[in-house]
């Protein structure tokens, strides 16, 4: 019976002798078990506390990571809408200033907070009232535009008559016309204030330079 207990006292002690560091490692004085203060030969044990602080300043820096990537796109995003509205606007006043020259004069618009107020002028003394249905023709596509937010008409030395000026009736985006120099009367002009008191009418009479 002893030469038994003998020898399982030596088995167990060859077993103890082959275990990794981690694990139980031996007894102490009471006989109780005693876990090994390191993970691996030369390398510490790591606490539970530095482990959940090392995962979540991870996670803090994949977040962080995620966030500078969405601000990147959103500012890559904005610029090409940016750029795409002003190659849009032009091209749009480019055929509108085609069609305007055709017919003696031409369009162009403001530059930068104001490249939505569009200008329309002609100063040729063969443009009528024929020329000017056609051009407010034009004007009353753009008039609908939302990138569009005013209209402007310059007729200086033209042939229009008070006749002719109905023509501009519809544009709702109208700001300003000029009639100095026209065949326009005082009368055809104090008719065009009364009926559109919201539009700038501009001629040679200074009493007339803007409407009510």
């Amino acid at each position: 019976m002893r030469e038994s207990t003998s020898e399982m006292s030596l088995i167990v002690v060859e077993l103890e002798s082959r275990m990794p560091p981690n694990k139980i490692t031996g007894a102490n004085a009471g006989g109780r078990r005693q876990l090994s203060n390191v993970d691996a030969p030369g390398r510490p044990r790591r606490s539970i506390l530095s482990l959940g602080v090392t995962d979540a300043m991870s996670k803090i820096t994949k977040f962080a990571g995620l966030v500078s990537a969405g601000i990147v796109l959103g500012i890559i995003a904005v610029a090409i809408l940016a750029v795409s509205y002003k190659f849009g606007i032009d091209r749009f006043v480019s055929s509108a200033d085609a069609q305007m020259k055709a017919l003696g004069g031409g369009l162009t618009n403001g530059r930068r907070s104001a490249d939505g107020e569009m200008h329309a002028w002609s100063h040729d003394a063969g443009f009528d009232g024929a020329k000017l249905k056609k051009a407010v023709a034009i004007l009353k596509a753009m008039d609908k535009d939302d990138r569009v937010t005013g209209l402007h008409i310059d007729l200086r030395d033209t042939g229009v008559s008070d006749a002719d000026t109905v023509a501009i009736e519809g544009l709702s985006k109208l700001k300003s016309i000029d009639l100095s120099r026209t065949a326009v009367t005082r009368e055809g002009v104090l008719a065009l204030s009364q009926k559109y008191p919201q539009i700038r009418i501009h001629t040679h009479d200074f009493l007339h330079q803007t409407s009510k």
